[in-house]
């Protein structure tokens, strides 16, 4: 009994397990630019609540809240697609964390997300309308080149048609390699 008062004393209290792998998953997030489903095996199960917890905190940073994005769309579920859309359409949202919204529910829907993205094309933020076209990029196939195409002839600013450009050179690289084309929802490597 001496030995509970005494650490009752010091103040010793064990953090909820929530809290613990909250703080794991965000620690993975922070040391790890892209990381896949396999860097949380060791932080348990519904690793994707946790990433939409993280990705619809504000009290985040915005660099760690755009890779939970993008990690995001590589675990499959209506709350995955849900948060990914909800942030990606939010207008006072971080510029990057939106763009990084729109490559996660790209790897999440594949084709599925052209429609949602393509209207991003025309966005007032330079970076809002660089992240559509990584997220094109990100899809491939016919239609999301044809959407790339005809925007980039219309677009003013120069970073913006040289993400495109670099967007649709990606788009001809993977092309040049049917055998390497992925599934929605799995990662490809080298990936921006």
């Amino acid at each position: 009994m001496v030995f509970v008062v005494a650490l009752g004393h010091f103040g010793v209290q064990a953090r909820p397990v929530d809290e613990v792998k909250l703080q794991d998953v965000i620690r993975i997030l922070q040391y790890k630019p892209d990381p896949t489903p396999r860097d949380f095996v060791e932080c348990g199960s519904d690793i994707d609540s946790v990433l939409a917890d993280v990705l619809s905190s504000r009290n985040v940073k915005p660099e760690i809240r755009v890779r939970a994005a993008r990690t995001l769309g590589l675990y499959p579920g209506t709350r995955a697609r849900a948060v990914l859309t909800s942030t990606m359409t939010t207008p006072d949202e971080d510029r990057d964390v939106r763009a990084a919204s729109m490559f996660g529910l790209a790897r999440l829907v594949g084709g599925a997300a052209i429609d949602d993205i393509k209207a991003w094309l025309k966005d007032p933020s330079p970076v809002v309308r660089s992240g559509a076209a990584v997220a094109l990029a990100q899809i491939g196939g016919p239609r999301a080149r044809q959407i790339l195409m005809d925007t980039i002839a219309h677009e003013a600013d120069l970073d913006v048609r040289l993400k495109m450009d670099q967007a649709l050179n990606r788009m001809s690289d993977q092309e040049s390699r049917p055998n390497e084309r992925r599934k929605p929802g799995t990662a490809r490597s080298g990936s921006n």
